[in-house]
């Protein structure tokens, strides 16, 4: 059989979490590559756990690499808070008590189901701050205030004689950037080094933080508890010895949870600012968070996040498939569009598997800021000039290559510019990690906060804009950025050899033409990819072309469409071109029956399950792809061959070597990682007389285990050595039932 090509194969590994291509600290070797657009951050509030988990099939189908959820920790006022004001970290819910969002045993099961659609899990991580009340709240202080923290002390109520009135805490006067009550939460002092046993164990022990005595809205903490081992790394455990320059500190004992006993953790002393680095241990080790979103950075010290990269270091238990362990990533929230600033919680550095590093960027606000203020509702005011440069990465030197900021829209905190869809296309197109905001609203009413977000984000009853803006980016991942035309209102820029987009901020009613140089092979075909030129509401007048060719000098000439069309505001002020992807039918054989998907309403649009089950029962199922020649338009006169595809792999879930034949590549972040062959009938349309290609792979269900499995067909585009891959995902879940 003839040795097909999969897709431009990189000249190094493309380093991320499992198969989803986070854009992690080794982002600076691949501008030597192509810039990469990982698959993006689902950031999802006002969902359940359960409810998350029973949609992970729709964040599979969708193409999310990751999902980011709220602060999961006990809060201080109470069960129904979003989770900023921290009260117990430790406490992520339990049966009769729940938190905002469930049970630890629920967030395990769905950080476990994320895991297994090959996607990565992500939390907010609250340093900064713990709750509303403080030394001045009538029975607090008497209740031992907050898990884990000194309140106060004086001599006599604690074993070191320590005397501070503020304890771990800043004192309520200050003012400063690093110490004041960000909207009245305790700020916590990183900087002291109280020592206690802060989740006591041994009430004898003369170590532990003061208890609390008097109840105070039914808790006490700091409490002595046999159970509170648990929340310990067991020193009997081999640990990983490590030097961090950073802190300077040197021969440093990591050692880890231990999973199979956990209560064999052994507690030891330590200060605040070690209690939050061992809790971001435990959310990595127990529960299996692979990355953070770290609350208002800006609002601490940057040092104190070199300890964060020490608390994190080497901490994973996942294991990717060429035996590396995955690296956890992290972004900071830095409220602020200085990028000097910003580049002070930056840390991208990577050090060796004995010299702590870092795997930790940053939001990138300036960009946030250029798009709040150059797509307003007033094209007069809007100015692209603003925005193509505006990007933390600039500051490094290269330029848009994503290789610093994680970029966004909207958040629970800000809603999104009036040009919203221009701006995702702005943000889903360009290279490095990127966010889409979703609000579930699955979990009642919650006032202002948190803010509104995507309603389409998983697709559903409010459309597909988001969806399919994401569908673009995966399947053309890679590409260097390269701008080709700007002026106030208009910008183009080509990914290039992959794709063409252009974008408007006017607010009338039009389009603009426009004439560029590409770098796409001339006579290549370009097709639009947004359907925006089949949709009367975008394209009364006809003028967007569904199909483009490059010419002899490597030119194309377009329209870009305004926001309006006759006058009736669409918003949808972009338009993408890029050579066409295979086309073609997933079909699972060997299925009992089809759970059908749900039909959400407004009430349930964050609930409600989309995406049809297969269900299988039997020894065995077959995957089979059939594939298309493609004749675009439906004209035979503009056959594109390459479109046939060259060859097809498949995955099952996070990389299950189901049918024992291997995985094309074991490099975590390349196209195929994760992939194998179809051996039972492989047979690719490109090299085919009639254009159709056929892949059929049997699969023995004893591989998998009883419960969902997620299948993704890629199929590739026929490419020249060096252009960057572009393919089609058919993506299905089923259901193996072996009972």
């Amino acid at each position: 059989m003839k040795r097909t090509r999969f897709g431009a194969r990189r000249t190094m590994p493309r380093k991320s979490t499992r198969c989803r291509r986070t854009l992690t600290r080794q982002a600076l070797e691949l501008r030597l590559v192509f810039d990469v657009s990982p698959p993006p951050i689902l950031q999802w509030f006002e969902g359940g756990y359960n409810t998350i988990e029973q949609r992970v099939p729709d964040i599979f189908a969708a193409g999310y690499g990751a999902v980011l959820t709220p602060p999961p920790g006990r809060a201080d006022t109470g069960n129904q808070s979003v989770g900023y004001d921290a009260y117990n970290r430790f406490d992520l819910g339990s049966p009769g008590d729940p938190t905002r969002y469930g049970t630890q045993a629920g967030m395990k099961a769905m950080i476990d189901a994320i895991h297994q659609a090959g996607d990565s899990y992500y939390s907010d991580l609250v340093w900064n701050q713990d709750g509303f009340d403080n030394l001045g709240t009538p029975g607090f202080a008497a209740s031992g205030g907050y898990p884990g923290f000194a309140l106060t002390l004086n001599p006599s109520n604690n074993y070191a004689g320590y005397n501070d009135i503020d304890g771990d805490f800043h004192s309520a006067y200050d003012t400063s950037t690093t110490g004041m009550r960000l909207s009245g939460l305790i700020d916590i002092a990183q900087e002291k080094n109280y020592q206690f046993i802060r989740n006591p164990v041994d009430p004898n022990n003369p170590m532990n933080l003061p208890a609390g005595t008097t109840p105070y809205n039914g808790r006490l903490a700091n409490v002595p508890s046999a159970s509170n081992a648990q929340f310990y790394p067991d020193r009997n455990l081999t640990p990983i010895t490590v030097n961090d320059p950073a802190i300077g500190q040197y021969n440093i004992n990591l050692y880890p949870f231990n999973n199979a006993d956990p209560m064999a953790g052994t507690p030891e002393p330590e200060n605040a600012l070690g209690y939050l680095m061992r809790y971001t241990q435990w959310m990595v080790q127990t529960m299996g968070v692979d990355g953070f979103r770290i609350d208002a950075a800006k609002n601490m010290p940057p040092w104190v996040l070199n300890y964060y990269d020490l608390a994190t270091f080497r901490a994973s238990n996942q294991t990717l498939l060429n035996g590396s362990q995955e690296p956890i990533f992290g972004f900071s929230e830095v409220y602020d569009g200085n990028k000097d600033l910003l580049q002070q919680y930056v840390n991208k550095s990577d050090n060796g598997p004995s010299t702590v590093g870092g795997n930790r960027d940053v939001l990138d606000f300036p960009l946030f800021f250029a798009l709040q203020g150059n797509l307003t509702g007033n094209g007069y005011q809007n100015n692209w000039y603003n925005v193509v440069n505006s990007s933390v990465a600039t500051e490094n030197g290269y330029a848009n290559n994503g290789s610093e900021g994680v970029s966004f829209v909207s958040s629970a905190d800000n809603g999104p510019p009036y040009l919203e869809n221009v701006a995702y296309a702005y943000t889903l197109t360009h290279p490095g990690n990127t966010i889409v905001y979703f609000n579930g609203h699955g979990l009642g009413a919650n006032g202002s906060f948190p803010a509104d977000g995507r309603g389409d984000a998983l697709g559903g009853l409010y459309g597909d804009t988001i969806t399919n803006l994401v569908n673009i980016r995966d399947t053309h991942p890679d590409g260097n950025y390269d701008q080709r035309y700007i002026d106030n209102n208009v910008l183009v820029y080509e990914r290039d050899d992959s794709m063409l987009v252009g974008l408007s901020n006017r607010t009338d009613s039009g389009y603009d033409t426009r004439t560029v140089h590409t770098d796409f092979a001339p006579g290549t075909y370009l097709v639009d990819l947004t359907g925006f030129s089949a949709n009367s509401a975008t394209n009364e007048d006809g003028n967007i072309k569904p199909l483009l060719q490059v010419d002899q000098y490597g030119n194309v000439t377009f329209e870009v469409p305004r926001n309006s069309d006759d006058g009736n505001f669409t918003g949808d002020g972009y338009i993408i071109y890029a050579p066409a992807s295979p086309q073609g039918t997933l079909t699972i054989n060997g299925t009992s029956n089809v759970i059908p998907g749900g039909t959400p309403t407004a009430a349930t649009n964050g609930t409600a399950e989309l995406s049809p089950i297969d269900v299988v029962t039997g020894n065995s199922f077959q995957i089979q792809l059939n594939t298309n020649n493609v004749n675009l338009l439906g004209n035979p006169a503009f056959a594109d061959p390459d479109a046939n595809g060259d060859n097809a792999l498949y995955k099952i879930d996070n990389g299950v070597d189901a049918a024992g034949a291997g995985f094309v590549d074991t490099n975590p972040g390349d196209v195929a990682y994760g992939f194998q062959q179809f051996n039972t009938v492989h047979s690719p349309g490109y090299f085919n007389a009639d254009g159709s290609g056929e892949y059929l792979q049997t699969i023995n269900t004893a591989n998998l285990t009883n419960g969902y499995h997620y299948i993704d067909v890629r199929v590739f585009r026929h490419r020249n050595p060096g252009e960057p891959p572009i393919f089609s995902d058919f993506k299905v879940t089923i259901y193996v039932d072996h009972s």
